[in-house]
């Protein structure tokens, strides 16, 4: 019968990610957080204001509250912008021989580190007005829930030439994985 052994570990001898350098995302994101601001704030504009024109005349009261809305439309569009920008500023990621990590957060700040062993797909997608300033989004998804990795505003030559690594390395630790247990 074997042993059993249930070590302590010494904690000052574990790899620390707060050392590592992280890589911030590409200064272009705040225009896409800009124009997706703006376009969030337009459209709601614009759907008040069809609301406005296409009711029937109303008391100043209603009126009020139409003007009320545009006002809680635009306070709470520039919060989300302020929110966002400070935030952009705070997003950082790295790549690790073993593992990927992604920093970001406003109030309090956040690191999630995946290991490259639990990735099972990797994909680049995009929006339109991202495909205009030539930014893209790296998803990193793994077997557990919950714990997917999206790194956004990241430049497409740069985004593909980490996609590309990650699956070779997803593909070598497989290799390795599958050798060891024949």
């Amino acid at each position: 019968m074997a042993s059993f052994e249930n070590n302590p570990v010494n904690l000052d001898a574990i790899p620390q990610w707060e050392s590592v350098s992280f890589y911030p995302i590409s200064p272009k994101y705040r225009f896409l957080i800009i124009g997706n601001t703006v376009l969030i704030w337009l459209l709601a504009l614009a759907i008040l204001a069809v609301v406005v024109i296409t009711s029937d005349e109303g008391t100043g009261m209603e009126t009020a509250v139409w003007i009320s809305a545009a006002v809680l439309v635009t306070v709470l569009s520039g919060v989300y912008l302020i929110f966002n920008l400070i935030s952009f500023r705070r997003r950082g990621y790295a790549v690790r021989q073993h593992d990927v990590l992604y920093r970001a957060g406003v109030f309090s700040q956040y690191t999630l580190v995946i290991p490259i062993k639990h990735i099972q797909h990797i994909k680049v997608k995009t929006s339109v007005l991202g495909r205009l300033l030539g930014l893209v989004t790296v998803e990193l998804f793994t077997a557990g829930a919950g714990k997917d990795m999206h790194i956004a505003g990241l430049d497409n030559p740069h985004a593909l030439a980490l996609q590309q690594h990650l699956a070779e390395r997803v593909s070598t630790i497989d290799e390795q994985s599958r050798l060891e247990h024949e």
